[in-house]
């Protein structure tokens, strides 16, 4: 089932083309299938059911996969603004049938997706780094409003640092692939600076949510994690 919330806007200038050329490039998924099979283990971790799991800007879907096959019993949304991608992604999900719902819509209208606290697990990746703040801050917003109480989100993402150790961790990480051969990223649109750490921990924070922590780290690219607030702790305090 597909069926379609918003149309592409500019917010992250990414079209049909650049999503081909993504693709097309197999943008290296061995970078992010460790986080993504982490960030599933520690929201197992902290809440052992989850029913229903939305991915925003779920690209070829792999992130959905990793957790749909940690909670057998779960239902997932794709979300995503691109049918290139969507494509791509009833190929790789084709086995899980029913349990996946196609959704096409803009990141930033990810609100869209769904009742209000209807989803136990939020999941992104490699997306958020292409919204300005205000952006940003708007689907962390969203983000909360769809979750259920003690409900969880996590971001696998480039998240940028202040000049110095941005290019620390840049110069670094090319002396790395140098070194194992690995051809750097082929460019892709870029309309904004890709928020820093703590604008994104600000931007959870401000939006209800608690314990958020960045649970891993390579270079750049980072897995943050937080729980949405459960409402009935301010009453207990």
């Amino acid at each position: 089932m597909t069926q379609e919330v918003a149309g592409p806007s500019q917010s992250t200038g990414w079209d049909e083309g650049a999503a081909r050329s993504w693709v097309d490039n197999a943008l290296r998924v061995e970078d992010v299938v460790f986080p993504w099979n982490l960030a599933a283990n520690l929201t197992r971790a902290a809440r052992p059911e989850v029913k229903l799991v939305l991915d925003a800007a779920s690209g070829p879907g792999g992130f959905l996969a990793a957790v749909l096959d940690a909670f057998p019993e779960s239902r997932g949304v794709w979300f995503d603004v691109s049918s290139t991608m969507q494509s791509e992604a009833h190929q790789n999900l084709e086995r899980f049938g029913d349990r996946v719902e196609y959704v096409i819509g803009d990141l930033v209208e990810v609100g869209a997706t769904g009742p209000a606290s209807s989803f136990d697990l939020i999941t992104s990746s490699r997306a958020t780094h292409h919204l300005a703040v205000p952006d940003l801050t708007r689907f962390y917003q969203q983000c909360a409003g769809l979750l259920a109480p003690n409900g969880w989100l996590a971001n696998v993402d480039s998240m940028s640092e202040p000049g110095p150790w941005r290019t620390r961790l840049r110069e670094v990480r090319r002396q790395y692939r140098e070194a194992a051969n690995t051809p750097d990223l082929p460019t892709h649109p870029q309309i904004n600076v890709a928020p820093t750490m703590s604008e994104h921990i600000a931007a959870l924070r401000g939006s209800g949510f608690t314990e958020i922590e960045l649970v891993w780290r390579v270079f750049v690219t980072g897995l943050l994690m937080a729980r949405k607030v459960d409402p009935e702790e301010f009453i207990r305090k």
